[in-house]
């Protein structure tokens, strides 16, 4: 025990204090009362020699331990000391960090006395005002400046602070609120676990509950950034961020965190000068990569809502202008590296969603504007820029061609030659996916097998597709747009393919990642990475569509990779409207001998315009 905490102290008070002090030390309620009542009109000097008479008011023998608390065993007659004890201790400045430790264990379980009150006889402590934030500041002293104290290793504080911070958001001008800054000073300081964040959900009142409590503190915050205020308040739940489970996580996309904190962001990124407390490049970096995460690799957290659905919101509440304005702003490299990341790997993915392509065009006008602007010339990120809006263009120019294109499709009886307007075909009643251009056709491609066992996995909730028909549509446009500009470059690869690997039947890959597209020929099943077999893609059904096709069907992979890293992949058949491909590619290939390179560009360019197909 600390020296400071020694009943020997007391011998030191004033004669009128020394009395009452040692009778409140053996128990005596009415000198309790007095003293605590005397204690603001002392000096400093006399509160700290007071503190074992409270210390010893603290120690209660018959409380039960929280658990095992109930109305019967709710300990009254120690109660009020405790009451007193607590209020008095938690006030008193000055006192040394080690007698602290010693103070926490008796002062927790009284703190827990009074939060049990609460729920026993509730109304008598709302209508006094006494609540969670009172307990809250009993506390928060204890926990040291460089995050280190007892109160780390104390089961059930994280609830308490889940309480306190739900009811510190529903008071007025929670900025001008001291309280609220200490939980904010709290967060930031104190090392955020799993278990802590698990206790924080109890105490909000649960998962959805706690999300939309950090939601409202971002939305919050963003005033607290336009006057320049204490960056803690932003700083602390960013930290928090960090250290988050799949069902918060879950929580916190559907309460909305991607438009909170881009909008968050938004704000902090414009303007140069620095907030209090941490730097405002720092505290924009950690900002970002939140972001980044949320839109990125939260994804699997709600596995069955299109990656896309983050990317328009975070659009929405103004993610590309905010994007150019740190641009131009920042030079600091970790704001760099974050905003690049953006550039490189999120904005280049959504460019596959058609809705998202219409958020930027509604927004082109002063997009263009700054691609061009002197700011940007002079940014360390204009390449980047430059970049991403060519991709744009790119794609933009595809979903113009998009929207006034007739749809078209092939019959999915991979025996079939018909290819017409998508209205005139019938779609599976099941899964939704395959299309047939008669009934007879439907059930030959049931009877064969092709539909019968992949149906089955289409209907399962654990396959079930996240994208819309529409969405799919597009990137079928996409590929096809891409198939045509680097058609001789794929014809070229998928007949040295023919040559170098006789009798082995192949799949064209198109990979996309970052701003570009690579594409690869590769033997059927065959992979190029060794982490690509969660794609899931059921080889023998596809090369049975192929063979079944004569010559018709070429097998185009799809795949995108993921900004947080990953890829996902998905088979977009080109169909053509007869087997002249394929068998002009087998006739070079069966030449007795390899054609020179003139000769074989030649044959491929006269192959390739006579190429009509679809995907």
């Amino acid at each position: 025990m600390h020296p400071s905490l020694s009943l020997k102290n007391l011998l030191q008070l004033p004669l009128s204090l020394r009395t009452k002090a040692l009778a409140a030390a053996n128990g005596s309620l009415d000198s309790l009362r007095a003293l605590s009542a005397a204690v603001p009109q002392m000096s400093n000097e006399d509160r700290i020699l007071l503190l074992p008479a409270f210390y010893a008011a603290l120690d209660v023998p018959d409380i039960p331990t929280i658990e095992a608390m109930t109305t019967e065993s709710f300990p009254t007659s120690s109660f009020h000391r405790v009451v007193l004890a607590v209020g008095v201790v938690s006030n008193i400045p000055g006192i040394h960090p080690l007698a602290l430790n010693d103070l926490w264990m008796r002062l927790w379980v009284g703190v827990q006395l009074l939060d049990f009150a609460t729920q026993l006889i509730p109304e008598a402590f709302s209508n006094a005002g006494i609540g969670p934030v009172n307990f809250f500041c009993m506390i928060e002293r204890f926990l040291h400046e460089d995050g280190e104290g007892p109160i780390n290793s104390a089961k059930g504080v994280w609830t308490l602070v889940g309480k306190s911070w739900s009811a510190m958001l529903q008071r007025e001008d929670v900025f001008a609120d001291m309280v609220f800054n200490k939980l904010c000073q709290f967060l930031a300081r104190a090392a955020i676990t799993y278990a802590n964040v698990e206790e924080l959900i109890v105490g909000a009142g649960g998962t959805t509950e706690l999300a939309l409590i950090i939601v409202q503190h971002i939305k919050l915050t963003k005033f607290s950034i336009v006057t320049l205020a204490d960056s803690i308040y932003l700083h602390s739940v960013i930290r928090l961020l960090s250290c988050t489970n799949a069902s918060l996580r879950s929580g916190l996309l559907r309460c909305g965190i991607v438009p909170a904190l881009t909008g968050a962001i938004s704000i902090l990124g414009s303007s140069r000068q620095e907030v209090k407390g941490v730097t405002r490049t720092g505290l924009l970096h950690s900002s970002l990569v939140i972001l980044m995460e949320a839109m990125a690799l939260w994804k699997e957290s709600t596995p069955r809502q299109s990656v896309y659905h983050w990317q328009r919101q975070s659009m929405k509440a103004g993610l590309l202008g905010t994007l150019m304005n740190i641009s131009c702003r920042f030079f600091d490299g970790k704001v760099v590296t974050a905003v690049e990341d953006f550039l490189t790997k999120v904005l280049p993915a959504s460019m596959m969603d058609p809705i998202v392509l219409k958020q930027v065009l509604d927004q082109y006008g002063p997009f263009r504007e700054a691609i061009y602007s002197t700011e940007l010339q002079r940014a360390i990120l204009c390449l980047p820029w430059k970049n991403f809006h060519e991709l744009f263009v790119q794609r933009s120019g595809v979903l113009a061609k998009f929207e006034i294109a007739v749809s078209i499709r092939a019959c999915d009886n991979g025996s079939c030659d018909v290819i017409k307007t998508k209205k005139l075909m019938s779609r599976c009643s099941n899964c939704q996916t395959n299309y047939y251009c008669s009934g007879p056709c439907q059930i030959q491609d049931w009877r064969a097998g092709g539909h019968r066992d992949q149906c089955r996995i289409l209907r399962a909730s654990k396959y079930a597709e996240p994208l819309s028909s529409r969405q799919l549509s597009f990137m079928r446009a996409v590929l096809h747009d891409d198939y045509l500009s680097r058609r001789f470059e794929i014809l070229s690869r998928q007949i040295n393919h023919m040559i170098d690997k006789p009798g082995t039947d192949f799949y064209t890959m198109f990979w996309y990642s970052n701003n570009k597209v690579k594409v690869n020929v590769l033997s059927i099943g065959e992979y190029p990475e060794s982490d690509c077999n969660d794609w899931c893609i059921d080889w023998k059904y596809h090369a049975r569509r192929k063979r079944q096709s004569e010559g018709r069907m070429d097998l185009h992979l799809m795949v995108i990779a993921h900004p947080g890293g990953g890829s996902e992949a998905r088979m977009f058949p080109k169909r053509s409207f007869n087997d002249g491909m394929a068998t002009g590619q087998r006739k070079i290939t069966e030449r007795t001998q390899r054609p020179t390179v003139h000769e074989l560009n030649a044959l491929i360019l006269a192959l390739s315009e006579k190429d009509e197909c679809i995907h």
